[in-house]
């Protein structure tokens, strides 16, 4: 397994390496990594209905894997401070 529930190792190199596993073996074949790195996500508060997408068995494996492979962008957003604004 690549993906420890710890802070430091939820790092884009660790979803990078996950997604071309992902890429090459399908998401179906990495599910308990995949569900390890959403809660590890989770634990660390972040919240989004890509987390909730990229674990439902119910949808097709391209919109699961879409959806992870939108993840980063999507903490950043929420994890990004917003600066130059005025108070």
């Amino acid at each position: 397994m690549i993906v420890s529930a710890h802070t430091e190792h939820m790092t884009p190199d660790v979803h990078y390496r996950l997604a071309l596993q992902i890429a090459e073996h399908g998401i179906r074949a990495h599910h308990d990594e995949v569900t390890h790195y959403v809660a590890a996500l989770r634990r660390h508060g972040h919240r989004s209905s890509l987390l909730d997408l990229t674990l439902d068995p119910t949808q097709p494996d391209v919109a699961r894997e879409r959806a992870f492979g939108r993840l980063p962008s999507s903490l950043d957003a929420i994890t990004t401070p917003v600066v130059g604004r005025a108070a």
